[in-house]
């Protein structure tokens, strides 16, 4: 580092420095709008750390289950009830499983 890039750096430090001494100065003087703040973050990373707590629960953890991967889903439908996502009756799941060629 030359001279001149050295001096640079310790203003730009010093010059942080002191925006931060007059942020805290100006904090302590306006103590009802540091305490908006403070309350205001607190509740901004609350509610995120909620939000993606429920999400990596719900969508991102890997499923409890050996091969997850290979789950699949079957729907039944009843095009002339107009019915598009039926329940398997008993009757019905036990036939799938027990003529089932495909999946295990």
């Amino acid at each position: 580092m030359t001279n001149n890039q050295t001096q640079k750096a310790r203003n730009l430090i010093e010059s942080i420095l002191q925006d931060i001494r007059f942020g805290i100065r100006m904090l302590l003087r306006n103590r009802g709008f540091t305490l908006v703040a403070v309350l205001t973050l607190a509740l901004g990373v609350g509610a995120n750390t909620a939000v993606f707590s429920v999400i990596y629960g719900v969508l991102l953890r890997p499923l409890p289950y050996r091969n997850g991967k290979q789950l699949v889903v079957l729907h039944q439908r009843a095009t002339l009830a107009n019915v598009t996502d039926m329940q398997f009756s008993a009757k019905d799941f036990f036939d799938y499983r027990d003529q089932n060629q495909t999946l295990e």
